[in-house]
């Protein structure tokens, strides 16, 4: 991701906020089940603890005096840990839907994926689920551009390999073969906090099944 920074402080912000919104999913889905012997409210505090610890990174990284030579290691710094904590969480979210479907075996969308776990991904997940109503179909656009760059992120060190432009969250995010993806310095804050929330609406459509 090409770091133009808006401000040390707005990351973190950002992360913060994150933060925040996934402690009242996980406590929505917590509710919403079988508590501690249930996997998948386990999976939203995981994502949690995730976001607790890259707002901590952020947080020790905005304490660092800088100069203007040393402002861009450290921005370069602090979109490497949310891009970490990015690509991470949709992993979580992908571990948690094939649990999903693994524990709900009656739901359409079980039916639809199959019951062969090792075949079963996120993507397959997506497809299933609007094929029966469960996601809209802006809901599956930004899913697919979140796995798109998700996929750049971890195999491409987030160089594009094709031109689009990705809008995920009310943010857009251009891409240029052979170029660093472009977007604003929150753009791996605002992907997690999206891929969070879609999946979390997902998650309670399943459930009323």
């Amino acid at each position: 991701m090409n770091p133009a920074i808006r401000g040390g402080m707005s990351l973190l912000s950002e992360t913060m906020m994150l933060l925040d919104a996934t402690k009242v999913y996980a406590e929505s889905v917590t509710d919403r089940t079988d508590g501690e012997r249930d996997p998948l409210p386990m999976s939203f505090w995981n994502i949690h603890n995730r976001v607790q610890m890259t707002v901590e990174v952020l947080t020790y990284y905005s304490g660092f005096r800088t100069t203007s030579e040393t402002e861009g290691e450290l921005t370069e710094r602090k979109v490497i840990a949310v891009k970490d904590l990015f690509v991470d969480v949709v992993s979580a979210i992908e571990k948690a839907s094939k649990d999903a479907v693994r524990l709900r075996p009656d739901t359409c969308v079980s039916a639809e994926v199959g019951k062969d776990a090792r075949r079963i991904n996120l993507r397959s997940v997506i497809d299933a689920s609007a094929a029966h109503g469960l996601l809209s179909e802006g809901d599956v656009k930004e899913w697919n551009d979140i796995l798109l760059i998700r996929n750049l992120a971890v195999h491409n060190n987030a160089m594009a390999d094709r031109s689009a432009v990705c809008r995920v969250g009310g943010i857009s995010i251009s891409l240029r073969p052979g170029r660093m993806m472009k977007g604003p310095p929150e753009t791996y804050v605002v992907l997690t906090s999206r891929a969070v929330t879609l999946f979390h609406t997902w998650f309670a459509a399943l459930v009323t099944l």
